[in-house]
């Protein structure tokens, strides 16, 4: 079973008209949807193409394409057996010598035969990258642009208040539709059924033959009415595929300049009829780390482990047909990839999708597409629902009915006390519950989930002693509040593991987390020797097939707490701090650093402590909160610590936000880094121009 069955599947069946992704614009109205028949279609179109250029098992770029591309073009590679490398968007006029660095080095990692790119942009690209030989060897294969259609009860309005409007062929940019489509909506009314024509290279078609050819198949019906401008070029592909392969010549696909050099071999590509078949331990997915303590390495993950995991997801968070799954999340991230891609074709459930930009700038429009939905599901890091309980404001919240949202997922960082708090108290008044908060903890070598709280009750918030933790263990003590991350999935194990020894740790010791589950990783793409220091490792006294996850924590009772990074860890005088530990502590210390990032990091004498703020804030106000800062941090950590202030944005990330904490202090300490004010001043300002 792949997830090109699992789609071909529903596209066959009772739910084939029903819509199972839905994009939303920036100003978060719908923009874009897709049935199971016609995301079906659209992948199997997009296979034939694909097949023309790659063989199976070839390795294919899929960098975040607009609204619904993404979907389409990963179900297009599941049909022709090609390995999905989901990639960052392709981004163009930045200024940088690395505007390609990380795209770059991915290509020099796996050498993909194939990238997707949006209808129109072949063209740009091809020229863009001229200059990279990785990355001008790859071929260029466009995947048509969304379902740019009104949704069904508007059409039927339309219909019956104006039938004589909907043509056998209403013309679209990508297109004239398909006459059929019209019959469809339309539900036999006659005026619907004049004899137009469906023009195509090939000539035309007449209705009637259109219609006879819907009534044969799902597949061919797109099951909405075409908007005022016609049909986006998703839906004219949908609509237009049966009516002659020549429609599909790569060659006519018109770009900014006029015809856009595209594939020349995917001309006259018929759909595929169906998947290729594919064994469950056939490569699926090459997924990327974010590379937050090393450069980034493409975790191998089978057809088997894919879905395994989402099994674990469906059965865990009970999802059903009737939910609805909202995300933001970048596709190139694990948790979006498989929460707001996967989960919904594989339990049945509805998917609506943004842009990350859109939440970024209005992260209202995140919670006004979960406001009214009854099961509402979503995901987002720790981060995400910090900046919507600060840039949320009071007249933002009117209306807002979050009564429904049942599960809403919380990890890909360390889990604070305080953002949960935040949240519940900023937005209960909307309805939001006290249960929808459901801390978790994975990895992309895992595939993705590993644990979770339950999705029905309060998260769990304990105290421990800091300063045993220090020492490893936890102790029940007022101190340092972590979050339960819950138990393991079905059919998952865990261990915590003596790094040193290998030896099983027992309850309340902090260790290495390991992980025994049916969706880990067979390795690392071109690295079997690090493959085998991480992935079915032989735990002593416990077997093989375990994971050594990096990742620090304990088990208090059979819950998970997750305590940082093995690599972050900074250990002074013999005590191991985490970075999290001076961080919360700085960051609260004054009005002009809450919310704001910072990044603890070992500078060669001391803990250096970044934290970004804004440029035009006053010098004097901003050494204040440093100061203050120091003496919070201080009072409470026996290490000599000292508070940078940098400007905003300067503090480099890893593509899914995470802080990259060694390229932060070897930046800092080659002086690459903007100071605007630090305190202790011990040291002459670096100059800042």
């Amino acid at each position: 079973m792949t997830f090109a069955d699992l789609l071909h599947a529903r596209a066959q069946g009772p739910a084939a008209a029903r819509t199972v992704f839905t994009a939303l614009d920036a100003d978060g109205s719908p923009a874009a949807e897709l049935t199971a028949a016609e995301l079906d279609l659209a992948a199997r179109t997009l296979a034939a193409r694909l097949r023309t250029v790659a063989e199976p098992g070839d390795r294919v770029l899929l960098p975040a394409l607009p609204e619904l591309g993404f979907p389409v073009a990963f179900f297009a590679c599941s049909y022709a057996r090609l390995v999905a490398v989901p990639t960052p968007p392709i981004r163009f006029g930045r200024s940088g010598a690395d505007r390609y660095t990380r795209l770059v080095a991915i290509c020099q990692d796996c050498a993909p035969a194939a990238v997707v790119v949006p209808e129109g942009q072949a063209r740009v690209v091809a020229a863009a990258w001229a200059d990279h030989p990785e990355l001008a060897a790859l071929q260029v294969v466009p995947v048509a642009g969304p379902v740019d259609r009104e949704p069904a009860a508007v059409a039927a309005q339309r219909v019956d208040a104006e039938p004589a409007a909907l043509p056998g062929a209403a013309a679209g940019p990508g297109g004239p539709e398909l006459a059929a489509a019209a019959a469809q909506r339309v539900e036999a009314e006659p005026a619907a059924l004049q004899a137009g024509a469906a023009a195509g290279p090939g000539g035309s078609e007449p209705v009637a033959a259109a219609v006879q050819r819907v009534e044969a198949g799902p597949a061919a019906l797109p099951g909405a009415a075409a908007g005022p401008g016609g049909p986006g070029p998703v839906a004219a592909a949908v609509q237009r595929v049966e009516a002659g392969p020549a429609v599909l010549q790569a060659g006519a696909a018109a770009g900014p300049g006029g015809s856009e050099p595209v594939a020349a071999a995917a001309q006259h590509c018929e759909p595929m009829p169906g998947p290729d078949p594919a064994g469950p331990e056939e490569l699926a997915l090459l997924q990327y780390t974010s590379g937050s303590t090393t450069q980034p390495r493409g975790v191998m993950l089978s057809h088997r482990a894919l879905l395994a995991n989402q099994e674990m997801l469906r059965r865990h968070f009970a999802v059903e047909p009737g939910n609805t799954l909202v995300s933001w999340l970048p596709t190139y991230h694990d948790m979006g990839l498989c929460l707001g891609i996967l989960q919904p074709l594989y339990s049945g459930a509805q998917a609506v999708v943004m842009a990350p930009e859109t939440f970024v700038m209005r992260p209202e429009r995140w919670l006004r597409a979960l406001s009214g939905r009854p099961g509402a599901m979503t995901a987002a890091p720790d981060t995400a629902y910090a900046w919507c309980t600060r840039r949320t404001r009071e007249a933002a919240k009117t209306g807002l009915d979050l009564s429904g949202w049942r599960v809403a997922i919380t990890g890909a960082e360390p889990i604070r006390p305080e953002t949960l708090r935040g949240f519940q108290s900023a937005f209960g008044g909307c309805g939001l519950p006290a249960t929808a908060a459901t801390p978790a903890y994975g990895l992309a070598e895992a595939t993705l989930f590993v644990t979770s709280s339950p999705a029905d009750a309060p998260p769990t918030v304990r105290s421990y002693a800091r300063d045993a933790l220090a020492a490893g263990r936890a102790e029940e003590a007022a101190g340092v509040e972590l979050v339960s991350c819950g138990e393991p999935a079905p059919g998952v194990e865990i261990a915590i593991v003596d790094p040193a020894t290998l030896h099983v740790l027992p309850p309340r010791r902090v260790g290495e987390i390991w992980v025994r589950s049916p969706a880990n990783g067979t390795g690392y793409w071109g690295r079997p020797e690090l493959s085998r220091e991480t992935f079915d490792v032989r735990l002593k006294s416990h077997g093989r097939g375990w994971l050594r996850t990096g990742d620090l924590g304990f088990l208090d009772g059979p819950e998970l707490f997750v305590t940082g990074r093995r690599k972050d860890v900074i250990v002074v005088n013999g005590a191991n701090y985490h970075p999290q530990d001076f961080e919360v502590l700085a960051t609260a210390a004054h009005p002009l650093f809450d919310g704001e990032l910072a990044v603890a990091c070992w500078t060669g004498e001391r803990v250096t402590i970044l934290v970004e703020a804004a440029d035009r804030t006053d010098p004097g106000a901003l050494t204040t909160a440093a100061a203050a800062a120091v003496r919070a941090v201080t009072a409470e950590l026996p290490v000599d610590t000292e508070v940078v202030a940098v400007t905003r944005g300067r503090i480099p990330r890893t593509t899914s936000g995470k802080p990259r904490r060694h390229e932060c202090a070897r930046r800092f300490r080659d002086g690459e880094v903007p100071v605007l004010t630090r305190w202790p001043q011990r040291k002459r300002l670096p100059d800042t121009g």
